[in-house]
């Protein structure tokens, strides 16, 4: 259950969004027309369930007594409480279950829902200028558009380097618990699983030092020794700092950096390492 008082360090700052611009009302229309023109008659009671678990909190059996247009009657009341957190946390809802009904509706209907949706209301929050953006389910403040395609590249294959960056997205996410350090943590445990797996190591460090000494050719082309020492150097401040005793607090800037730095390694590293077959040979 989705717990609203993390967002209230936002509330003020969200609400001027809505007072002068008309944020809110953009939003709370948008999402009610894509669930209406793309779910509606399809996924009617997943939805339900969903609003009424995570939004109104109140028990499952309560739903037959709800308006029979269960989506408009949520939207309308976050509307007319003029409460964004409650509508970003909707919104984030909406996208889980969007990626969720993917294998369950027909192709023509579920291809890329949930990357549209999260277009479609990407489109409004930066037309509103609010300095956010909503990345693989998770709404981020401050997420520069190149990292959150290199993130949402990484998202595509499911291991646990992907596990790891998800949940670093999540502990930024203003629905989070913004803690920079769990971010870094896992964004540096991405990048590690991806070179221990694909070079059967036991660490980043062997591994890099491994693609070094062995100049390790991939079609003719070789990572620069320069780069891998910069991978090594990344890794070593977030030993420094995230993975064992800080020596300061750390930002959520530079969590950030973390992010975007460890899926565009992982995406690179994928691409250039070959992966293990069944035998565990490459």
């Amino acid at each position: 259950m989705i717990d609203t008082r993390s967002l209230y360090p936002f509330r003020k700052k969200l609400r001027e969004y809505d007072e002068n611009e008309g944020l809110l009302l953009a939003l709370n229309n948008y999402t009610y027309a894509f669930l209406k023109q793309n779910l509606f008659s399809y996924a009617w009671d997943y939805l339900a369930k969903n609003v009424w678990v995570h939004i109104l909190m109140r028990p499952l059996q309560e739903k037959n007594n709800a308006s029979s247009d269960l989506i408009f009657s949520v939207l309308a009341g976050i509307y007319n409480k003029k409460d964004l957190p409650y509508l970003y946390a909707y919104i984030e809802i909406t996208y889980n279950s969007l990626a969720m009904f993917q294998d369950e509706l027909p192709f023509q209907i579920s291809a890329h829902l949930d990357s549209d949706f999260e277009s479609g209301v990407n489109d409004i929050l930066s037309r509103f200028n609010t300095g956010l953006t909503l990345c693989s389910g998770y709404i981020i403040e401050g997420l520069d558009i190149v990292a959150r395609q290199g993130i949402e590249t990484a998202l595509e294959v499911t291991d646990p380097a992907s596990k790891s960056i998800r949940t670093a997205l999540n502990a930024i996410s203003i629905n989070g618990s913004q803690d920079a350090d769990l971010c870094i943590r896992e964004a540096a445990c991405a990048v590690e699983y991806t070179i221990k797996e694909r070079m059967n190591v036991n660490t980043l460090s062997d591994g890099t030092k491994k693609l070094i000494k062995e100049n390790i050719n991939n079609g003719g082309k070789n990572i620069h020794g320069v780069l891998l020492k910069s991978l090594e150097r990344f890794y070593d401040y977030t030993s420094d700092t995230a993975r064992h005793a800080a020596t300061k607090q750390l930002t959520i800037e530079e969590a950030h950096l973390a992010l975007g730095l460890s899926a565009a390694w992982v995406n690179f590293l994928r691409k250039f390492l070959p992966e293990k077959s069944e035998d565990g040979n490459p």
